[in-house]
């Protein structure tokens, strides 16, 4: 010990900048881990108060069959659905009258309309730019950031549109000028939209970027099969999901896909990791097959823009 204290002071005028660069660096990164704390407490609190915003739903299950926002509706756990459908034939019209399918890129970016009030009353976008689309105007709808990049549109561009029923879309001579649209519209971009489960994916989760039209246009097309997505507030809230789950996969129409989302689920792992992560869209997903239903893919947030859908 009396070895050791006499070399440190017979050294220490010569090693005095080496000691000081050590304190300042042991400070340092304790700073940064302090502030990296404080941050991941600050981003949990922000996103908990930005999801209650949107009005969240409980669970969420999109399913490929006729529309059962009715059925769902029936059920004891439920006290409410809204819905909005990943299919809807509304395309950009090129010059000569044919529908512009390429102009979704598939994969890229793609529409969905709501039915009842999804997104627009339930799960609501936030708009960052314009105004929100006129939810009784079926010529306004609104975008992501990134769609609109990926389209080439801007905020208040009007881009005529035709709409086709799903009986159209089977014709043989769909996609030219030949099938003449059901509805043409010259529809207005009026606002930029964040969604609510935008905020929790990766970059490569964030596709197809969405087009979001309202349910003055969705609704009446809404007939036969669609791929749709039914956010359900639940009357005993998240803890009534599995009991919830079990009375949907009961109700489903044999054959159909589905797959559900919590909401609960993302807000747990935002209290983890102090930060918005999750699985498209959003959360992790429960696939129970039964009666014939079959499992959708987690990976799946809607099928790919232009693709036909039964009628």
């Amino acid at each position: 010990m009396r070895v050791a204290w006499y070399r440190f002071t017979a050294t220490l005028g010569r090693r005095r900048g080496g000691y000081l660069t050590i304190v300042l660096l042991i400070g340092l990164v304790g700073g940064i881990a302090m502030g990296s704390v404080a941050a991941a407490r600050r981003t949990q609190a922000s996103f908990a108060t930005f999801l209650a915003s949107t009005n969240p739903s409980d669970l969420t299950v999109q399913a490929g069959a006729p529309n059962l926002t009715r059925e769902l509706g029936r059920l004891p756990g439920v006290q409410r659905v809204e819905a909005a459908d990943f299919n809807v034939n509304a395309y950009p019209l090129g010059r000569a009258g044919a529908p512009a399918f390429s102009a979704y890129l598939p994969g890229k970016a793609g529409p969905v309309g709501s039915i009842n009030g999804e997104y627009f009353n339930q799960d609501r976008v936030t708009v960052t730019a314009g105004r929100m689309a006129n939810p009784k105007r079926a010529d306004e709808f609104v975008a992501t950031a990134l769609a609109e990049r990926l389209l080439g549109w801007h905020v208040g561009q009007v881009i005529p549109t035709g709409v086709y029923t799903n009986a159209q879309t089977s014709e043989p001579a769909f996609g030219s000028a030949r099938v003449k649209p059901h509805l043409r519209l010259d529809m207005r971009l009026t606002g930029t939209v964040v969604f609510n489960d935008q905020v929790v994916l990766d970059e490569v989760d964030r596709f197809p970027a969405l087009v979001l039209f309202t349910p003055a246009l969705t609704r009446p097309l809404s007939a036969g099969v669609i791929y749709a997505r039914y956010s359900l507030k639940l009357r005993g809230g998240a803890g009534a999901v599995p009991a919830v789950e079990r009375e949907i996969i009961g109700a489903l129409p044999k054959g159909s896909t589905y797959s559900f989302h919590v909401t609960s689920v993302v807000e747990g792992q935002v209290d983890r990791h102090g930060q918005a992560r999750g699985d498209r869209p959003g959360s992790v997903r429960r696939h129970r097959p039964a009666r014939g239903a079959t499992a959708r893919g987690a990976g799946d947030r809607a099928p790919a823009p232009g693709r036909k859908r039964g009628s």
